[in-house]
C-alpha cells in the first residue's frame, strides 16, 4: 500500500518515470491493479534497437554517488589499487582456458546483435576496455569473466543467440561492470581462491593483520610474501594508507563478493531497463535452483509478445507468491527491488536517457 501511494504521488506530480518504476515492482509482485497495469502500458520505456546509442552515459561521479554501495567505496579503492599496481596477482581462467581464441572475439561493429549491444552498453557504462568473446560450441555459462589484463567476457551460446535483447543488455551490462578493477577479482576468481587472496592482502598491507604471527607453511602466507615483493613502494604505501583508513572495519570475502554482485546487478538493471528480466535472471541464479534456461527463455519470449495489460500474475515460471516469499529470504532479489524504487536508480535513468518522459498511445 505504501508503494502504491508513492507511485500515485509521483504520477500526480508528473514524475512519470518514478511512478512507472514503482508500478513495475507492484506488477512483478503480482499486486498491480488494472489501472496500474494500464499506466505501464501507456508509459512505456525507451525502446532501443541493438545499434542505437543510449542518449546519455555514466561518469565516475555518477557511479560513486548512485551505483556503488556507499559502505564499499574504501574497499573498492583497495582492490582497484591492488589490480592496477600488482603485476604478480593470481589470475583466473584465460580466454583460451575458457574455450575461445582470437577468432571468437566480437567487435562492436559486428553484424551480430550481441556485438552491437555490447558496443552501446560499453559506452553507456564508460568502460571500453573489456573485450567480448563468443563461445558457440559445447556447454558454457551465459557469461564467464576472464581475469587477466585486459579483462574479457566470454558469452555462451544460449545468450549469444538469444532473441531476448533485454537479457543481453542485463548480462552484458552486469559483466562489463564486474570487470572494473575494483570488482574483477571478487567476480571472476573462484570463491576459495579469492578468500585466500584477501587473507594474503590483509596480512601484507593491513597494519593490524600484518603484526599477527603467521604460519610459514600457510598458503596465504606464501602468497603474502609474493605480493609484498611484486608491488612497488608507492602502491604498498597507498594500500597501507587505505587499510589504516578502514580502521577496525571487518571485511570477509563472502561479504565483499555479495556487495560486488549487487553492484553488478544494479548496472545490469540500469542498462536493461526491464525489471522483470532482471528479476528472472537473479532468481535463475539462486543457489540450489536449476537454471532451466530453455524453458525460462521460451516463457520470456512469450511474455514479451503480450500486452502489459493482459499479463498474468507471476514471473515466467515463478509465481508472484513465490517472488514475494523470496523477497524476505533471498537478499539479491530484495536488494534489486529496493534499488528499482530508489532515488539513485531514478537519477541514473535520467542521466542515461532511458527515463519515461511522456505518455504514448496504448
Amino acid at each position: 500500500d505504501g508503494l502504491r501511494a508513492l507511485a500515485g504521488y509521483y504520477a500526480r506530480r508528473g514524475l512519470l518515470d518514478r511512478a512507472r518504476c514503482c508500478y513495475e515492482v507492484l506488477d512483478v509482485l503480482g499486486a498491480a491493479k488494472r489501472d496500474e497495469r494500464a499506466f505501464l502500458a501507456n508509459h512505456r520505456p525507451l525502446e532501443l534497437k541493438p545499434d542505437d546509442p543510449y542518449p546519455g552515459a555514466l561518469d565516475e561521479a555518477d557511479r560513486s554517488a548512485h551505483l556503488t554501495l556507499s559502505d564499499s567505496v574504501k574497499m573498492a579503492e583497495v582492490f582497484s589499487c591492488l589490480w592496477d599496481g600488482t603485476p604478480g596477482l593470481p589470475v583466473g581462467q584465460t580466454v583460451e582456458e575458457l574455450g575461445v581464441s582470437a577468432q571468437d572475439k566480437i567487435s562492436p561493429m559486428s553484424d551480430l546483435d550481441l556485438g552491437k549491444i555490447y558496443g552501446q552498453v560499453s559506452k553507456a557504462l564508460g568502460n571500453k576496455k573489456t573485450a567480448l568473446y563468443i563461445k558457440l560450441d559445447g556447454v558454457a555459462p551465459d557469461v564467464a569473466i576472464a581475469v587477466h589484463a585486459p579483462p574479457a567476457l566470454v558469452i555462451g551460446p544460449d545468450l549469444a543467440l538469444s532473441p531476448l535483447h533485454a537479457e543481453m543488455r542485463f548480462q552484458i551490462g552486469r559483466g562489463i561492470e564486474l570487470t572494473r578493477p575494483e570488482y574483477i577479482l571478487a567476480a571472476g576468481l573462484p570463491p576459495r581462491q579469492f578468500a585466500q587472496l584477501l587473507a594474503s592482502v590483509l596480512k601484507a598491507f593491513h597494519p593490524r593483520h600484518s603484526r599477527r604471527h603467521a604460519n610459514p607453511n600457510d598458503a596465504a602466507h606464501e602468497q603474502m610474501i609474493k605480493l609484498k615483493r611484486s608491488v612497488s613502494y608507492k602502491v604498498s604505501k597507498r594500500l597501507v594508507e587505505l587499510f589504516s583508513a578502514l580502521g577496525t572495519t571487518a571485511w570477509s570475502s563472502v561479504e565483499w563478493r555479495a556487495i560486488v554482485q549487487q553492484t553488478g546487478t544494479r548496472a545490469g538493471l540500469l542498462v536493461c531497463g526491464d525489471l522483470r528480466t532482471a528479476v528472472r535472471v537473479v532468481l535463475a541464479e539462486r543457489p540450489g535452483k536449476g537454471k532451466g534456461d530453455k524453458k525460462d527463455k521460451k516463457d520470456q519470449k512469450d511474455h514479451d509478445a503480450k500486452d502489459d495489460s493482459e499479463e498474468k500474475d507471476g514471473q515466467d515460471n515463478w509465481s508472484a507468491e513465490e517472488i514475494r516469499r523470496l523477497c524476505a529470504s533471498y537478499q539479491p532479489l530484495k536488494a534489486l527491488l529496493q534499488y528499482a524504487i530508489s532515488e539513485d536508480y531514478f537519477h541514473l535513468r535520467e542521466k542515461l536517457g532511458t527515463a519515461v518522459v511522456g505518455a504514448v498511445a496504448a
